[in-house]
């Protein structure tokens, strides 16, 4: 476990993760769509924002104006995500060769490659990097301005998104979006969509708590006591919580009865719910492990592949009655198998991290050795 000011963060990352599973396998869909539709596509939408505005609070934030911080410790991150980016297409390559998904023009490689995604859930990436560039260009303008543009953007992307219905409605409107979509599969994606959190990341401050900044730890901080200031704490962060995700499940489930959505990734009441959330999950205290940060995102990367396997293992086994055909079954058995990927990926980056090339050469020289002089001894 890891100590930190940071735990609530740290520790939604997981759902944050197996959410995303659950868009991508709509677990409650075998119940009702209706309940699905409120669920997994509503509350499961707070996911990739929640990543955004990590990104946005701990590296977007101290590069903006007026603020301490290492513009080359963003450039590294961006590196790293174009690494993971380049690496995740690679892996995908296969499946979308197969599936017959591959680009057929130069436009479309740019567009698959630019905005939306070299497979279905990889648009993240480029969404992250070219919403990164965005946030922190808006950012220069201020506060105020930087937000208001952002949330103009994310309410144009609204009406092509979840609200596609009533803007097909309008004609002029209408030819607006459908040129746009020739160059755009979706309006969700770095342009519309990441700005408006990544800013939301990178303005957000922790709350107070006992006259003093979460991030400190307070003197009660290791006391088994509850006191009344620990459930006020609690029902102050809580009951918005709550209150601002029931709105956000509302919504979605009226854009799901309606019929209005062209692709259910945005809504109204998205940005309220997940300032207030980020927010209450800042104001968490505690230790989280450390495999949280790296292994979310292996889930992130790895689950489709999962989805693939599981699938191929139920045909093969006769088994899809249960291991496909039946929606939670289903889920929870893409989510084991992404888990486990995610725990040997951590397993194995903390073996590289503890053995690095010039450590591992050298004991793999002193194994070698030993072994030489166990042979010497036994031949006498």
């Amino acid at each position: 476990m890891r100590s930190g000011e940071y735990a609530g963060v740290d520790w939604f990352r997981l759902p944050a993760a197996l959410l995303v599973i659950a868009i991508h396998t709509a677990p409650l869909s075998g119940i009702s769509p209706g309940l699905d539709a409120a669920v997994t596509y509503g509350l499961g939408r707070m996911a990739v924002p929640f990543f955004f505005m990590t990104t946005g609070y701990f590296l977007i934030g101290p590069c903006l104006p007026g603020k301490k911080g290492s513009r080359e410790r963003y450039g590294r991150f961006e590196i790293k995500m174009l690494i993971l980016y380049g690496a995740s297409s690679v892996l995908y390559l296969p499946v979308a060769w197969y599936a017959g998904n591959l680009p057929k023009t130069p436009r479309e490689l740019m567009q698959m490659v630019l905005l939306d995604g070299t497979f279905y859930h990889l648009w993240y990436f480029p969404a992250l990097l070219l919403g990164g560039r965005i946030a922190r260009g808006l950012g220069r303008l201020g506060k105020e301005k930087a937000l208001a543009l952002a949330g103009g953007l994310y309410l144009a992307g609204l009406l092509g998104d979840s609200y596609y219905g009533l803007t097909a409605q309008i004609p002029l409107l209408k030819a607006g979006y459908e040129a746009l979509f020739q160059i755009m599969g979706y309006t969700r994606n770095g342009f519309f969509f990441a700005p408006l959190f990544l800013l939301l990341g990178a303005y957000m401050k922790k709350p107070e708590k006992d006259g003093r900044r979460t991030g400190r730890v307070s003197k009660n901080a290791g006391r088994k006591t509850l006191t009344a200031a620990d459930v006020s704490m609690t029902l102050t962060a809580g009951v918005p919580m709550a209150l601002t995700a029931g709105i956000l499940m509302a919504e979605a489930f009226l854009v799901f009865r309606l019929g209005l959505a062209r692709h259910d990734s945005m809504y109204l009441s998205l940005p309220a719910a997940m300032y207030v959330w980020y927010q209450g999950l800042l104001s968490a205290e505690g230790s989280a492990p450390r495999w949280l940060r790296d292994g979310t995102l292996c889930v992130y990367v790895i689950h489709p592949l999962v989805i693939i396997l599981v699938r191929g293992a139920a045909k093969y086994t006769r088994t899809a009655a249960l291991l496909v055909e039946n929606p939670m079954v289903h889920y929870l058995a893409v989510c084991a198998g992404s888990l486990a990927a995610a725990a040997l990926y951590s397993r194995g980056r903390r073996v590289a991290e503890a053995y690095p090339p010039g450590r591992r050469a050298a004991s793999a020289k002193r194994g070698r050795r030993r072994r030489m002089e166990r042979t010497k001894k036994e031949r006498g």
